[in-house]
């Protein structure tokens, strides 16, 4: 996709010579308010502008990329993509319950010009069938919250949980954005010894609720069944189902400046399918 104001182009028997003008100018700002109501918590407020040149794939992305079995399409049109961000953050301890500390953040993302890559059809060609990416700039609004609460029950053996949940709306085209990360949680039970040898044992389970909010973009399919061309619609919308899995981690002090850690992911092995979540998730977007 070409544009005039991004690319000068010559058309010479089908063939296309671009000259495209990659001239971006990125401004970020930040301000942010912290104040402390009491002893025990900490309340701040954070405003910012960022901006971001679009990558290589977004602009020149023209075929079959061979990890993901999916053709990728980019766009020379593609201008950067300026994001509006809102966070208030409240910390602090529980006095009726000792040792309880809890940690939420709040946050609304919006832009004019969000790059997202999105579905829009199927490619036949010699080496099988593959789902259409493109690269497009859409209006977006993102808002959430994150909250992290931690309580130690006696100095040695404390519990940590962790919610995540975030509503994406592609505004343009009045329907969810796509690839969003559904309700989500983390809770965690760890055991450890400061002395001798800096001993852990860690319990954690991750889980993951069905995401219901997600575009439609089904796609039919012409297919030769019993020497008869039939057509089948293909499901690219629907999201896996949830999922629920444990992890065990361990590790100590041998020696000194010296330790040894293990980690076991799903423990009980578990059989799950996740989506690749690629747009940048809020919290992402706030550290950076």
């Amino acid at each position: 996709t070409l544009s005039s104001s991004s690319a000068a182009s010559d058309v010479y028997k089908r063939q296309v010579l671009t000259r495209p003008v990659l001239d971006f100018h990125n401004i970020s700002a930040n301000a942010g308010i912290r104040y402390r109501p009491g002893q025990n918590w900490d309340l701040s407020v954070n405003v910012s502008r960022a901006s971001r040149t679009p990558n290589a794939a977004e602009l020149f992305a023209d075929g079959l990329h061979h990890s993901a079995a999916i053709i990728e399409r980019g766009d020379l049109s593609i201008r950067k993509e300026e994001v509006y961000h809102f966070s208030l953050s409240a910390k602090g301890r529980i006095p009726v319950l000792k040792g309880l500390e809890v940690e939420i953040n709040p946050y609304l993302m919006t832009s004019d010009n969000f790059i997202n890559q999105v579905p829009t059809g199927i490619q036949n060609s010699n080496r099988g069938i593959f789902m259409i990416w493109d690269y497009l700039q859409t209006k977006a609004r993102i808002y959430g919250a994150d909250a992290d609460l931690e309580l130690n029950f006696t100095d040695n053996f404390k519990w940590n949980s962790q919610v995540s949940a975030l509503r994406g709306d592609d505004l343009k085209n009045d329907e969810p954005l796509i690839l969003m990360m559904p309700l989500n949680f983390k809770n965690s039970l760890e055991f450890s010894l400061a002395k001798p040898s800096k001993l852990y044992l860690t319990l954690e389970n991750e889980t993951f609720l069905k995401q219901n909010r997600f575009p439609f973009r089904n796609v039919n399919l012409d297919l030769i069944e019993s020497g008869q061309l039939v057509t089948r619609t293909l499901d690219t919308s629907t999201p896996p189902a949830g999922y629920s899995v444990f992890n065990a981690a361990a590790g100590m002090d041998v020696f000194r400046n010296f330790n040894v850690n293990f980690r076991i992911n799903n423990l009980l092995n578990t059989e799950y399918r996740c989506l690749l979540y690629t747009s940048p998730s809020p919290r992402d977007v706030e550290e950076s």
